[in-house]
């Protein structure tokens, strides 16, 4: 039969037990907001900030759950040495998707590439859509949806192709052994000069970069911004063709001729 103290003693721990977790939820709702408001400040990136919060709940519960199991005279160390056991067993199951996590941690952190980029990594070409903990969605340039494991893109090279804000643009064009090489050189660059969305002006050079069987290989180069490149790579190709025709500069090609047997 149980004693008035032993109801006591139970109830006194239960009560404990209660006030403890009540007591730890706000602990851990106020934690939460002042996380909430240094990630605001800081300017922190979305997943970053997800994670963090997620893991600081995670820890404030940790220590709740243990606080309570030692009230009710659970030991601690066989319940440490527990969780540690779950632990390992978790992380061998789950070993791939850990490896992902981890490196969407690298990715959040260092920044290799954010929402919004256009980047070529582990085989797949397209802009950035979502960041996240175990992989990322990039959505190529023909509207395809990718989701890449993360542990792919850091165990890859990663190219961001628009992280900075300039680009220089570079194409050849074959022009004949009997054309003005300085006349084409001429016209290509006032071309591209006379472009308003071509910039670093005196850093455009066209120059001789190969003599081959079919004729003198005029190099170009010149620089625009990032979200001008296709537009100013296309335009001043088919624009080159026209001021080399306007100069009388040829440009050669393959002729096939048919012998009638």
């Amino acid at each position: 039969m149980i004693s008035l103290a032993s109801l006591w003693n139970y109830t006194r721990i239960i009560l404990l037990a209660v006030i403890i977790y009540v007591i730890g939820r706000w602990a851990t709702r106020f934690v939460q907001k002042r996380f909430d408001k240094v990630a605001a400040a800081s300017k922190m990136e979305a997943g970053v900030s997800k994670f963090l919060r997620s893991c600081i709940t995670v820890l404030c519960y940790a220590l709740i759950i243990y606080c309570i199991a030692d009230l009710f005279g659970v030991p601690t160390a066989s319940f440490v040495a527990l969780l540690g056991t779950i632990g390992i067993t978790v992380g061998l199951a789950l070993q791939g998707s850990l490896s992902n996590l981890a490196a969407g941690i690298q990715l959040l952190l260092l920044h290799p590439f954010r929402v919004g980029d256009l980047i070529s990594a582990a085989g797949v070409d397209g802009v950035v859509d979502e960041v996240g903990l175990f992989a990322t969605r990039v959505i190529t340039l023909d509207n395809k949806e990718i989701n890449v494991p993360n542990a792919t893109l850091t165990g890859a090279a990663i190219t961001n192709i628009t992280s900075l804000d300039e680009r220089r643009i570079d194409f050849t064009v074959n022009i004949t052994y009997t054309s003005d090489i300085a006349r084409a050189k001429q016209a290509i660059t006032e071309l591209i000069n006379a472009r308003e969305k071509v910039i670093r002006k005196d850093e455009t050079i066209v120059y001789v970069d190969d003599l081959t069987p079919g004729g003198v290989v005029l190099g170009v180069r010149y620089w625009t911004h990032t979200g001008d490149y296709w537009t100013e790579r296309w335009e001043v190709i088919e624009g080159t063709k026209k001021a080399l025709d306007d100069n009388d500069i040829k440009v050669p090609y393959t002729q096939i001729v048919h012998l009638d047997q």
